[in-house]
């Protein structure tokens, strides 16, 4: 695809690896694309670019390593609070955690805004399971 051809050629362009790790890992990746999106993102742990940060973090929840994540999220909603996908992604960390206090407020932030984000639905039956208890 376009990322890998921009990566190949500029392989410091950290936007095109942020972009191409999140399009890896959207739905349900496969182990090889996991990988290949913990490769690129790497570097971002040093960053305090709340996007790059969410892509890390978001990587690592769909690597099964919560609690690494929700270190990482909680880095980006300190950057990017107003972000509701970053809030959704801390809150399903959380979720997964089983901190569902900590869900709930997460998600609750995340569905106020009214913004449309990918994995708006998710968000929303997490939270109606939360509130079923």
């Amino acid at each position: 695809g376009i990322y890998q051809v921009l990566l190949d050629r500029f392989p410091n362009m950290t936007a095109a690896a942020n972009n191409y790790a999140m399009l890896l890992i959207r739905g349900a990746p496969s182990q090889d694309d996991l990988s290949k999106a913990a490769s690129l993102v790497q570097r971002f742990e040093l960053s305090d670019n709340p996007v790059y940060l969410d892509t890390l973090g978001w990587v690592n929840f769909k690597q099964g390593k919560s609690e690494q994540a929700i270190g990482i999220l909680k880095r980006a909603v300190e950057g990017q609070g107003n972000n509701p996908e970053i809030r959704y992604h801390l809150g399903a960390a959380y979720y997964e955690a089983g901190r569902t206090e900590d869900a709930k407020k997460e998600l609750e932030m995340s569905l106020a805004s009214g913004v449309e984000f990918e994995g708006i639905e998710r968000a929303k039956q997490l939270l109606a399971d939360i509130r079923k208890g």
